[in-house]
C-alpha cells in the first residue's frame, strides 16, 4: 500500500476509536481515543508513519486556537480570585513532576521527553509540545494517558472522600 494509503488507515483508526471513546464519555476521550486507535493500528500493521509537516503544523494551530477560544471575560475574572491558589498548586506539581524527572534519570529509566512527560498539565498541549519539538511525543503521550486513566479511575473515591 502507497505511504498515502497507510497514512489514511491509520488516521481512520485513530479517528473512529476517538470518536468512540468520546460517544463513551471518557474524559479525554477524542484524544486519548485516536492515541490509542493510531497506536493500535499502527502496532498491527507494522507500519510506522510521519505526519506530513503542513499537517502536524494546521493541527498544532489548530489545538492552540481551539485552546484560546475557551478564554472568556469570566474565566480571566475568575483567575483573578484564584491566582495565588492556582499558582502554588501548579509550582507543587511541577516540583513534583521534576522530582520525579530526576529520580529517572538517577535510575536510568527516563523516556525520551522526561520533563513533558512528568510535567502537569493538558495532554493535548504536552503532546502537542512533544510533537513541535520532536521530543518523544510516544513516551509523553503514555506517561499522560496512564495519569489520566487513573484520575478517571480514582473520581468515584475522590468524590466520596472530598465531596464537592
Amino acid at each position: 500500500m502507497h505511504a498515502a494509503g497507510r497514512f489514511l488507515v491509520i488516521l481512520v483508526a485513530g479517528a473512529g476509536a476517538g470518536m468512540l471513546a468520546g460517544a463513551a464519555g471518557i474524559p479525554g476521550g477524542l484524544i486519548f481515543g485516536s492515541v490509542v486507535g493510531a497506536a493500535a493500528a499502527g502496532l498491527v500493521t507494522g507500519w510506522e508513519i510521519t505526519v506530513p509537516p503542513w499537517l502536524a503544523n494546521l493541527v498544532l494551530i489548530c489545538v492552540g486556537a481551539q485552546i484560546g477560544m475557551r478564554v472568556t471575560r469570566d474565566t480571566v475574572q475568575l483567575l483573578g480570585g484564584q491566582l495565588l491558589p492556582a499558582t502554588a498548586a501548579a509550582l507543587v506539581l511541577i516540583a513534583g513532576g521534576l522530582g520525579i524527572t530526576w529520580i529517572l534519570r538517577r535510575t536510568g529509566r527516563s523516556p525520551r521527553g522526561d520533563v513533558l512527560a512528568t510535567s502537569p498539565g493538558a495532554l493535548e498541549v504536552l503532546i502537542a509540545i512533544a510533537v513541535e519539538r520532536n521530543y518523544g511525543a510516544g513516551q509523553v503521550a503514555v506517561f499522560h494517558l496512564v495519569r489520566i486513566l487513573l484520575v478517571v479511575a480514582s473520581v468515584p473515591l475522590l468524590l466520596y472522600l472530598f465531596p464537592p
